[in-house]
């Protein structure tokens, strides 16, 4: 067990043994009860093929063919749960999603997702068997890709 401090400005100070093993520059922070949780963020490069899931959608393939040439792809784009799930996940569109997840990491493009994304990720990978921890590390994983929900209005 290690102690650290937090200085006057709120940022804590991991051990180096701990920063090593963990080799993430950003962790989301949760409050549980009174205890701080901190979850690791991986570099966009280490998400690819991260799980295996083989759901993708031929209609995602037709739009990414259609939007290849990089003139194209400058400015805002509404992304789906599938471009996300096809580049963690790997199979047929993980080169095709690697290409958007790519260019949002370069902030080439502002990209925008329905904030029902994580309700479809959810489901999605609950009806594919996943375990609860499993379906937990999708989401903090997609949390880690740039975008920016949008809220669901009635």
């Amino acid at each position: 067990m290690n102690i650290v401090e937090l200085d006057t400005r709120g940022r804590l100070t991991l051990p180096s043994e701990i920063r090593s093993k963990v080799k993430a520059k950003k962790c989301i922070v949760v409050l549980e009860g009174d205890s701080i949780r901190l979850i690791p963020l991986m570099d966009l490069p280490k998400l690819k093929g991260l799980i295996i899931f083989r759901g993708a959608l031929k209609n995602l393939k037709k739009l990414v063919n259609s939007l290849s040439p990089k003139e194209m792809l400058k400015g805002r784009f509404l992304l789906d749960a599938d471009v996300f799930l096809s580049y963690i996940g790997g199979g047929l569109l993980v080169d095709h999603a690697e290409k958007i997840i790519k260019l949002i990491a370069d902030r080439m493009i502002e990209t925008f997702v329905s904030s029902m994304l994580y309700d479809n990720v959810i489901s999605a990978l609950c009806s594919k068997g996943l375990d609860i921890n499993s379906v937990i590390q999708v989401l903090v994983v997609i949390a880690s890709i740039p975008h920016n929900p949008l809220p669901t209005t009635l």
